[in-house]
């Protein structure tokens, strides 16, 4: 069966659904979007080795962004998340819940290894 035969009955965004998009930031890690409503969304983020991301905040106007991160794996060395302030919840230096509109937030090289997080975002007026 061809690839057109399978992704038929699916719309152009489903058919993005399942692609690895470059990350924001300008690093090279990946995206892969699995969910998006009006006012949430749900990524899978890749971090191959070399990759990074540098403070940054991520903002969007008029509304409060929340972000709850779940590292799925870590990689072998590098890729530790981190913040300047406070979370409003942290477990095991995997779960994190935070405002990245308002504390800025980073991610170290990856020197070993790839490290996944599922990215659950959200935003309230």
């Amino acid at each position: 069966m061809s690839i057109e035969n399978k992704t038929a009955d699916l719309t152009k965004e489903e058919i993005v659904a399942f692609v690895w998009d470059k990350g924001r930031q300008n690093t090279d890690y990946w995206k892969r979007r699995l969910l998006v409503g009006k006012s949430w969304d749900v990524y899978l983020l890749r971090y191959p080795e070399d990759s990074y991301i540098p403070y940054h905040r991520d903002g969007i106007e008029g509304k409060k962004h929340y972000r709850l991160n779940i590292v799925l794996k870590k990689a072998k060395e590098g890729g530790r998340f981190e913040w300047e302030g406070e979370t409003l919840f942290q477990l095991w230096s995997r779960i994190f819940l935070f405002r990245p509109d308002l504390i800025p937030h980073m991610v170290h090289k990856i020197t070993a290894g790839t490290r996944y997080v599922l990215s659950i975002g959200w935003t309230r007026i």
